[in-house]
């Protein structure tokens, strides 16, 4: 894909090792990545549909033979601690600026978990086909 990060498979054609995704509005922009550092890809196939756009790299394969994650690349066992600080020791050593994301929610987040996110029945209102 445009937006993926992949890495060479052990055997066989690259694995999807991170993807971002953008939605655009009137006002603004919103851009987030996934970096899977230890996930059970084996299970994305019981939650995800298989896609209807792939990049050509994918060659048909099922999310599990796609995906890869940091651990798997490394062959050990890999905490997300590990992989943020080994990106935050490579941006320091190019003199980029570490800016820490506030944690704490805004009003309008917290409302969105409370009375959506958060609940069963929003999260699982669609049917799998």
């Amino acid at each position: 894909g445009i937006s993926d990060i992949a890495a060479p498979a052990p055997a066989g054609p690259l694995a999807k090792l991170a993807g971002c995704a953008q939605l655009r509005k009137k006002r603004a922009v919103l851009v987030h990545g996934s970096l899977l550092v230890s996930a059970d890809v084996a299970m994305f196939g019981n939650y995800l549909r298989f896609p209807s756009d792939v990049p050509d790299y994918r060659v048909g394969r099922s999310h599990a033979k796609f995906c890869t994650t940091v651990s798997r690349l490394l062959h050990r066992p890999v905490q997300p601690e590990e992989v943020v600080a080994a990106v935050r020791g490579q941006a320091e050593q190019r003199g980029w600026t570490w800016t820490a994301i506030p944690s704490a929610l805004d009003a309008d987040a917290a409302a969105l978990l409370e009375g959506k996110y958060s609940r069963e029945g929003w999260s699982l209102r669609r049917e799998r086909i």
